[in-house]
């Protein structure tokens, strides 16, 4: 935590973004191919843009998950414009276990909010974005309950949790999780749609970065990234 502080003081005055993006890279995954993967390599792309022409410090954590929780490349609270989208592998998130979701998610969220909670700044805005085509199948219903009142508390603390699914309607599965509606998003377990769902995501967190405020995914975004 010493050494995250320290990085913080560094950027004293600029408008700084924290995203952790927790991936879903359990058995059912396969459907989508290498959507994802390639989704994030372009979430990679224009973040780096927005962070150049906006003049914001964007650290990201990249995360997949089934039954185990692993870093993606390395990808731990990096200053994006040091990655590059060809940095990544398609390694890190091989669709292959189980689905060790709700947890997960506590234990992420919990880490960001210790990181924005450390900082005491006003110029530092968290997202946590979570990823995922199915439900848990490892935690009970008391963890759900713990995890929709981190989520409702998080969105108090300069936070924004964002929740894309596919397989379900994610409106009303990210409202059990404490997610809002227009912080949910449905996509369809499919290549292209969830190329779409990752540049949707992007467009959005590019929205919050810039302007500071509460945003929504548009009519245009959601359509994108469902096909019937």
């Amino acid at each position: 935590m010493e050494g995250w502080e320290v990085l913080f003081k560094n950027e004293i005055g600029k408008k700084i973004i924290e995203i952790i993006f927790l991936v879903d890279r359990s058995g059912s995954m396969k459907s989508m191919g290498n959507g994802i993967f390639e989704g994030i390599k372009n979430f990679i792309k224009e973040q780096k843009k927005n962070t150049d022409e906006h003049n914001i410090v964007t650290y990201l954590t990249i995360k997949s998950f089934d039954d185990r929780v692993e870093i993606v490349q390395k990808i731990e609270r990096i200053n994006i414009t040091e990655l590059s989208e060809n940095d990544l592998t398609w390694d890190n998130l091989i669709p292959r276990g189980s689905t060790r979701l709700i947890d997960t998610a506590i234990e992420t969220l919990t880490e960001l909010r210790e990181h924005i909670n450390l900082s005491k700044s006003e110029n530092i805005t968290g997202i946590f974005a979570l990823l995922t085509d199915g439900n848990d199948n490892m935690a009970d219903d008391g963890r759900v309950k713990v995890l929709h009142r981190l989520v409702s508390s998080c969105r108090d603390e300069n936070i924004e949790c964002i929740f894309l699914g596919a397989n379900q309607d994610a409106i009303t599965q990210g409202s059990h999780y404490g997610f809002t509606k227009d912080q949910s998003l449905t996509y369809t377990a499919k290549k292209n749609t969830a190329e779409s769902a990752m540049r949707s995501l992007s467009q959005n967190i590019s929205r919050i970065s810039t302007s500071g405020k509460k945003s929504t995914f548009t009519e245009l975004e959601r359509t994108s990234s469902y096909e019937k």
